[in-house]
């Protein structure tokens, strides 16, 4: 049996091999039972034959030859008597090695399972851990887009206003700085580009407003939680 003695303690035994080695001490310390429970009918028995020769030894004649024959018997009959006694004992401290050994095996069986636990519990933690990591970095990089979002809102206007600035629909006037002449195409342009500007930060607002009343409500929730 694998592990069974008390210097051989092997913790990472497989779960098959501590199976069996409960089977094999479980048919052992049936056997010792049923062992024990033999002697002690055999020493009831001799007791009772002990108990109907001493009776039969007061009957019979001092002088006759039966009276030595029940003496031998009698003699054996103690003899075995003191066997079975012996026998007992020593079936009673078998059995009683096998129930400290399968204790100990239980024990041991336990401290790995304690091990096992442990280690998973340990393991779950570094993952949530982990996890918490990978979501304040996602945080980090969310933030970082939406600071890119806004420069690039920022500088669309500017990008535009340099596109425009070469289509052509505005031109200075020769010997006046500040007076300007746009062609006819200028008002449809104009009537197309800035309410798309305008839907285009407002979906932006929007969607932003309703991106942080969920943080709000998930924060909210976190905290009635705790």
């Amino acid at each position: 049996m694998a592990g069974l003695e008390p210097k051989k303690l092997n913790e990472f035994d497989k779960l098959q091999s501590t199976a069996k080695d409960f089977k094999e001490l479980q048919y052992f310390s049936d056997q010792t039972r049923r062992v024990i429970s033999i002697v002690e009918l055999n020493i009831l028995t001799l007791k009772c034959f002990q108990k109907k020769v001493r009776h039969l030894f007061r009957l019979t004649d001092p002088s006759s030859e039966q009276v030595i024959i029940l003496e031998r018997f009698l003699e054996e009959l103690a003899r075995c008597h003191t066997e079975h006694q012996f026998g007992l004992r020593n079936a009673n401290s078998v059995l009683d090695r096998a129930k400290a050994t399968s204790d100990q095996l239980r024990d041991t069986v336990s401290m790995r399972n304690g091990e096992l636990n442990r280690a998973s519990t340990e393991m779950t933690t570094r993952n949530t851990s982990a996890m918490c990591d990978l979501a304040n970095k996602s945080g980090r990089e969310a933030y970082v887009l939406k600071t890119l979002t806004v420069l690039a809102l920022v500088f669309v206007p500017a990008g535009f206003i340099a596109d425009f600035l070469q289509m052509g629909y505005v031109s200075l006037e020769e010997g006046s700085i500040t007076q300007w002449s746009a062609t006819a195409d200028l008002q449809i342009y104009g009537i197309l580009s800035i309410p798309l500007i305008a839907l285009t930060m407002l979906i932006y607002a929007m969607v932003e407003m309703v991106q942080r009343a969920k943080e709000r409500k998930l924060e909210a929730n976190s905290h009635s939680i705790v």
